[in-house]
C-alpha cells in the first residue's frame, strides 16, 4: 500500500540543493534546517545525473533527514527515467518522501498530467514490488499552480502526496490538489555555507 502522510506536531523547515549551489559547506546550513532535499537526476538527457549529488549525499545524509528529487520529462524515455531513479536512490538512509518534479516547461500539453500521474503510480508500484529503499518513505509529486492549472482536466490525484511551489507563509493549492505535505516558501533563500540563492521549504510529514 502507498505510504500515508502522518500528521506532524509542527512544520519542518528545509532547503533543496542541486549542482546550482556549487560546493556547499554544510555546517551552517544544517544548523538552520530540519531536512534537506538533494537533486538526484533529470529527464532531459538520459542518463542525466546531478553532478553534485554523491558529494552532497555524503555530506548531508549522515547528519540530517534527507530526501531526493528528479526533474521529470513526460516526453522522454519514461522506462529509462524510472530505471535511473531506482538506480540513483538504491541506498539506505532516505528519511523524506522522494519527489517527482512535475513542471516540465516544453511541450507541456494537456497530456502532461496524465503521463506524470501514471509514472508516479508505476514507479511506486515497482518500489513496493522489489522492496526498494524508497519504500519506507514513499513518493510525492512537486508542482506549481502556474504549470498545473493550465493543464489540469479533472484527473484523479488525491492518492498522490503533493509538495507545491507557493511562495509565502501559507500554501495556495493548485486545482484538484488536496493531499498536501509541504510547500516551497521561496526560491531566493540564503544560508551560510551556500553561495547564492537556494529554495526553501516547509514539510508537514514526520521526519
Amino acid at each position: 500500500m502507498p505510504i500515508q502522510p502522518i500528521k506532524p506536531t509542527r512544520l519542518w523547515r528545509g532547503a533543496d540543493i542541486s549542482h546550482h549551489q556549487g560546493d556547499i559547506e554544510p555546517s551552517e546550513l544544517l544548523a538552520n534546517v530540519d531536512y534537506v532535499y538533494l537533486k538526484t537526476s533529470g529527464g532531459d538527457r538520459i542518463p542525466y545525473v546531478d553532478r553534485k549529488f554523491d558529494r552532497n549525499w555524503a555530506l548531508i545524509a549522515p547528519r540530517k533527514p534527507t530526501g531526493g528529487f528528479h526533474f521529470f520529462n513526460p516526453y522522454n524515455q519514461l522506462v529509462e527515467q524510472k530505471s535511473l531513479i531506482l538506480r540513483m536512490t538504491d541506498r539506505d538512509g532516505w528519511a523524506c518522501p522522494y519527489s517527482l518534479d512535475f513542471e516540465y516547461p516544453v511541450r507541456g500539453g494537456p497530456d502532461a498530467i496524465p503521463i506524470s500521474i501514471r509514472f508516479h503510480d508505476e514507479l511506486l508500484n515497482e518500489i513496493i514490488k522489489i522492496g526498494h529503499p524508497l519504500e519506507t518513505v514513499g513518493l510525492c509529486g512537486y508542482t506549481a499552480a502556474w504549470w498545473w492549472n493550465t493543464r489540469y482536466l479533472g484527473e484523479r490525484v488525491d492518492h498522490v502526496r503533493w509538495w507545491i511551489a507557493t511562495y509565502g507563509n501559507l500554501p495556495f493549492l493548485p486545482k484538484g490538489i488536496r493531499n498536501l505535505i509541504g510547500w516551497q516558501t521561496s526560491s531566493t533563500g540564503r544560508f551560510l555555507g551556500i553561495s547564492g540563492p537556494v529554495d526553501t521549504d516547509v514539510m508537514a510529514v514526520s521526519m
